[in-house]
């Protein structure tokens, strides 16, 4: 099967309509259309129901759907690998919650990328959920997360221990009055929300909320305001007295691990990179 079916497929369900899956695959409306049907045919089924300006995906679609992020994820693994450089021995793909990505996983990857040099490399960002599932499903070689998933398949690796303190603009404040000043929460999981919501009852909600631990810290050094952010991250504006530790308010733990696979390939050059993410990690929190 032609792979870029799937993709036009993908980008229909993504825009639901034709005329915008062209301008975003660079296509004319007509090629899209003759995709679709390409694919329709091979499935023998029908993808998507066409009304007036409604295009929904019929029962079929969706079930093409669960797995056709999978196949293209396959197949590119399967091409980076066989388009390696001879001096290159293995492409491993590298992941993350947003979170973890700003806080642990950028400086990894440089630490990896110095120490194993003949490694290829493939980072992405994911939410949990979706981190799993593409463990599962083996087209990703490590997560990191901030929970060890129940599955038997996956082994999961403690590195580190993330301190979330709340930090403000904005010095000498209580609890309460540092959320009443724009607030920003930061999705570190269900397990720090659970805490937060026992701690806080603030009558004024967050103006924001989001995954990002650096678009929250960029916006609170930008126009005030405060967050729930990691100790090692903010350690730099706190010493410049640019941020201040909000005294009183408790601080909370996130256990980080490294997640792989156990029946994956390249069990080798995955354990030194674990060992290389755990030495980062130490390295990262005692700086």
């Amino acid at each position: 099967m032609d792979i870029e079916l799937l993709k036009t497929f993908l980008e229909v369900c993504k825009t639901r309509h034709f005329g915008r899956a062209a301008d975003n695959l660079f296509l004319t409306q007509s090629a899209v259309s003759a995709r679709i049907r390409q694919l329709e045919t091979l499935l023998s089924s029908e993808l998507f129901s066409r009304q007036r300006n409604n295009i929904q995906l019929t029962a079929a679609g969706e079930r093409l759907l669960l797995h056709a992020d999978s196949v293209l994820a396959a197949w590119e693994r399967a091409r980076q690998d066989v388009a390696l450089h001879n001096r290159h021995t293995v492409s491993l793909t590298l992941a993350s919650t947003p979170g973890l990505w700003d806080t642990l996983l950028q400086t990894g990857i440089s630490a990896i990328h110095q120490r194993l040099s003949d490694l290829v490399l493939r980072a992405d960002i994911h939410s949990g959920d979706v981190l799993v599932r593409k463990l599962l499903e083996r087209t990703l070689d490590i997560a990191l997360l901030y929970d060890p998933p129940k599955a038997q398949e996956l082994v999961s690796v403690p590195l580190t221990s993330l301190e979330l303190m709340l930090v403000s603009s904005r010095p000498d404040q209580t609890p309460s009055q540092a959320q009443q000043h724009g607030y920003i929460m930061v999705d570190w999981g269900t397990a720090f929300q659970i805490s937060h919501d026992q701690h806080f009852n603030s009558p004024t909600p967050p103006w924001l909320h989001t995954s990002h631990s650096r678009m929250a810290l960029d916006l609170i050094l930008s126009q005030g305001g405060c967050s729930y952010l990691p100790r090692r991250l903010v350690k730099p504006w706190l010493a410049e007295q640019k941020l201040f530790a909000v005294e009183g308010s408790p601080r909370f733990k996130r256990d980080v691990y490294g997640v792989y696979h156990a029946s994956a390939a390249y069990q080798e050059q995955i354990s030194e990179v674990m060992g290389i993410l755990l030495q980062s990690a130490r390295q990262s929190e005692q700086s």
